[in-house]
């Protein structure tokens, strides 16, 4: 589907929270089917994908504790119940880095995104 947004006409335009994209077409493809990659884990799913990107963007902060937290993100045996506190330490991580390190997390997070979809 095709998304146009707020124009500075549109309420939406001085008001950040209520920004929202629009459907620029009422006509929405239902049929579209999206796969997840493969990936370096055993099987796709949302959790390893997850997973990938963040333990690639912490890691990037080249620190003792990117490492670390890294690490544990990638050994998490229990994602689902557990992904908030990984998410806690790697604003953490961000929060110690300094602000050339803090682009360099934003930027291999975003790569592997691109790489991996």
């Amino acid at each position: 589907a095709k998304y146009t947004y707020a124009t500075e006409d549109s309420p939406a335009h001085h008001d950040v929270k209520d920004f929202k994209p629009m459907i620029a077409s009422k006509e929405i493809k239902t049929n579209q089917e999206y796969i997840m990659p493969s990936l370096s884990y055993p099987s796709s799913s949302t959790t390893a994908t997850v997973k990938d990107i963040l333990y690639t963007a912490t890691l990037a902060a080249s620190t003792p504790l990117a490492v670390e937290v890294a690490n544990d993100i990638q050994k998490e045996p229990n994602w689902r119940w557990q992904y908030h506190l990984h998410a806690v330490r790697h604003v953490q991580v961000c929060a110690e880095s300094s602000s050339e390190q803090c682009l360099e997390v934003a930027k291999a997070g975003l790569e592997q995104i691109y790489s991996t979809f």
